[in-house]
Order: C-alpha cells, then structure tokens, then sequence
C-alpha cells in the first residue's frame, strides 16, 4: 500500500506481539446492539444513555440478541486527567464522579448497563484526536486500555481520525493493549475500508468496516453494500465485515449527512472538531419500510454487526417489527458463521446466499429497479444448482419475514419482489446432509478469487490466513 511501512519495520512489532490473532472466544456470531452516533452525534450524556437502555430492555430489544450499547464520539472530556487518564465528560456524565476519581462515572454507568443485560461499549480513535476532536489515544494506548478494563467496559469502537501512514501499527498497538489487561474486550475496527483491512483485520481485531459512514437513504445502503461484495471469504467466527450501522428507523438529519442533504459542513474548528449548519426540519423517515427490510436483511446475511442507529424515543412499530424479525437474526446468528455474499445478479436483480449449519441455505432476493419504473415487482428465481444442491433434490421453503411456510420445491424457487424490496427465505433440503454445510457462495466464482499479488504491503503475520475464514471451507 503506498506510503505504508515495510515489512522489515513490522519486524519487531510483530516479534514482541506474536502473531495476534484474536482466537480469544468472542464475537463467534457478528455482535449486535445500538450506537449512539447517527442518532445523537456527539451530543450524547448519561440521562441520554440510560433512556436508550430501559428502551432496549422494555422494547424487546435485548432479548432479540441486542447486548451491546456504545457510547461513540463525544463521551469524554475534552482535556485528560492529571495522570493522563482519559475521563468522561463533567456535566454530562456525572454519576459516581468523585474530585479525584471522575472516570468512576462510565463505570457506574456500565453497571446500569448490566442491571438491563447489557454491555457497555465505548469509543476512541488512532490518532492524536478523535473525529470531533476529544484526546485520541495515540500514545496512551496502555493506559487507555487498562482504563476500559477498569471502568468494565466490554467492546472498543477505534477510529482512524487525525492520524499518519502508520496504519497497520496503530491497531495492532491497541490489539495488544487490550489483550495485556487480560478482560475480553470486543475490538472494532473503523478504518472506513480504506487499507483492505479484510486482509488483516482477522489478526487485529474482532470487526472491521469496509466502507465508509452510512447516512439514512437508500443511495448511502447500496453504496455500502456494493463495497461489500466479494468479502465474505475474510470472515467468520470471530471476525466480521462490518458494514456500517442499521439505517432503520431513524429520522435525517444525522452526523454522517452529506452536504446539501442533511446540513453543510462548516469544516473543522481550530481545535479539530467538526461543526454542523443548522440542519432543516426533519421531514420524516428517509428509508421507507420496503427500503429497511431490504437493508436489514441484506446486512443480516452477510454476517455483518447488527447495530441499532436511531433513537428508540421516535422508533415506529413496523421499523421495530423489522429490528425484531427473530427469523432473520436467526440467520445472521447462525453457530456455523458463514458470511454470504451475491451469487447472481442480472441488472437490478440481486441474489445473495449462505450456508447454514445443518446443511440449509438463507437466500436474498433483492429487486433494486428504480421507483420511478412502472413495473413495481419482479420475479427473481433462484436455482438450487446456485447452492450447491442437486436440481432435482426437494427442499423446503420458509418465508422468514412472514415466518411461513412456502412448501416443499425442486430445482428452483421463484419470488415476486417489489422495488426497493427483498424476498428473505430459509430452504431446507428434505434430507439433508452434513457436506451440504461445505459449500461456499464464493467457490467456483472467479470474480471473488483472491489475488495475493495485492497484498505484497502487508507482513506476512498479519496477512488474513488461506482456509481460516474461509478460501477452504
């Protein structure tokens, strides 16, 4: 990768550091949960932190398999403690502060957090600054480290903002930093996609993004998904593509916005952080409910973190039907943690496929037509030879949204799918058998061969292994 450093460089790191790979038993399904960011930017606080958590618990949201929530951006103070330390905001965080001890706010709050069945996340950057400007931890990744540990949080979001070509050994030094203070921490990477990190990201940390922040219209979904395809063989149990929060259910504008749509930018203030315009009145929901289904499904199936992105305050039922769809988490949930990925597309219509343990297949029927086309629905088939099934072998068909029954099918299924839309289906050989779990949606596909020739930039150890997360499943 150009301007990187050179494996003779990484020689050292990696001696000290071992191999790294986080074989550490987490994360053995894509986490899932509710970040603050897109919702409140970094205007968040404790009363704001616990309102989303009783929500989380008397919504249902917890018991749909959502443990995590993350404090992202704009949680600390912006100065460090006498000692270096990093702390929480004064005034917005104050439970539990003491003159000398005001870290003890994230602490009490990680313990509310747990009284719900939640676990509490938070958030730092790479760099000598986060996004918005608070102490990065560039340089106190030890002390930092130990602090999460101290304060019982139990994953770290770390970003990419206001740093240097040193990519590589940012994350790695926060790898092993979190290691050293011997609690299981879930390590996500946010590095926007920029530095393939699918090809190293399973050495380094438990989740990497592949692209950049999502923002809340349909145009923001695809373009993220588009730069997801072709990943699924880097990940699996352990180790995620991460395809950016769930756009469902929230109301623009947001941080993330784009200039023009949600608010200009008024670039960064002499201290770093980023400022907003005013944004314009918020005219509703930016994805409509087709929209959300497809979103979410198409995220669920390819293994990504499922993360929540409203605020649960202004969560309309069916967008909350959609975060509960227990069928569809199922399959993003699935013990044998194979990522899908497309299989088909001719023009605007899309299927995607994954193995499930059991021998079964999930499939997504995506229709992306324009809403402007005057058909508003078209058939999409898929044909069982795409799953590596025999075609006259009979395998039955579930509806995962509607939780129904499709009946039994040989050779091929076909579905009506409306615009913007998705058909999600479990199919089910009749007898199945344990080998029909082996079958990969990348195999036999030369458009996702892997090109080692690419990856001369990264060292040896941190290249992500042939057959771990998949080339040989």
């Amino acid at each position: 990768m150009p301007g990187s450093l050179s494996a003779l460089v990484w020689l050292p790191l990696l001696a000290a550091a071992g191999t790294g790979a986080l074989d550490d038993g987490q994360a053995l399904v894509p986490p899932m949960g509710l970040n603050t960011w897109n919702a409140f930017g970094a205007n968040i606080s404790e009363a704001v932190v616990k309102e989303m958590a009783d929500l989380m618990e008397s919504l249902g949201l917890v018991a749909a398999g959502y443990r995590y929530l993350v404090l992202d951006d704009g949680w600390s103070d912006p100065e460090r403690t006498q000692d270096g330390r990093l702390q929480a905001d004064r005034q917005r965080f104050p439970s539990g502060k003491r003159p000398a001890c005001l870290p003890n706010s994230i602490k009490a709050l990680s313990g509310y957090l747990a009284g719900k069945g939640l676990l509490l996340g938070v958030y730092s950057d790479s760099g000598g600054f986060t996004c918005q400007g608070f102490p990065g931890s560039r340089g106190h990744e030890a002390e930092d480290a130990r602090s999460f540990a101290d304060w019982g949080v139990s994953l770290l979001k770390y970003d990419n903002c206001y740093t240097h070509d040193d990519l590589l050994e940012r994350f790695v030094a926060m790898r092993d930093a979190l290691n050293a203070t011997g609690r299981p921490i879930l390590y996500q990477l946010c590095e926007w996609g920029i530095g393939d990190p699918w090809l190293w990201g399973p050495r380094v940390a438990h989740t990497w993004r592949t692209t950049f922040d999502i923002h809340s219209s349909w145009a923001s979904v695809m373009q993220n998904l588009d730069e997801s395809i072709g990943l699924a063989r880097y990940a699996g149990p352990g180790h995620w593509n991460d395809l950016d929060l769930l756009e469902v259910g929230t109301f623009g504008p947001q941080p993330n916005g784009w200039e023009g749509v949600h608010g200009a930018s008024l670039g960064p203030e002499p201290g770093g952080a980023w400022q907003w315009a005013t944004p314009p009145r918020v005219r509703g929901q930016y994805l409509s409910e087709k929209e959300e289904r497809a979103h979410f499904a198409l995220w669920a199936i390819l293994k990504s973190p499922l993360f929540i992105a409203a605020d649960l305050r202004r969560m309309a039922a069916s967008s909350l039907a959609i975060l509960r769809s227990k069928e569809v988490i199922a399959i993003n949930q699935d013990p044998l943690g194979v990522p899908g990925d497309l299989i088909w597309k001719s023009g605007p219509k899309e299927i995607y496929a994954a193995s499930l343990s059991g021998g079964g297949r999930a499939v997504v029927l995506h229709n992306r037509h324009s809403i402007l086309s005057h058909l508003q629905a078209a058939n999409i088939t898929v044909r069982w030879a795409q799953l590596g099934y025999a075609p006259e072998e009979r395998a039955a068909v579930r509806d995962l949204y509607r939780q129904q029954d499709l009946g039994m099918h040989a050779g091929s299924f076909t579905a009506e799918v409306r615009l913007h839309d998705v058909a999600v289906l479990r199919i089910t050989p009749q007898d199945p058998q344990p080998a029909q779990e082996a079958w990969r949606p990348w195999q036999g596909q030369p458009m996702f061969e892997r090109h080692e020739e690419d990856e001369g930039w990264i060292p040896e150890p941190l290249r992500a292994a042939e057959g771990r997360q998949g080339d040989q499943q």
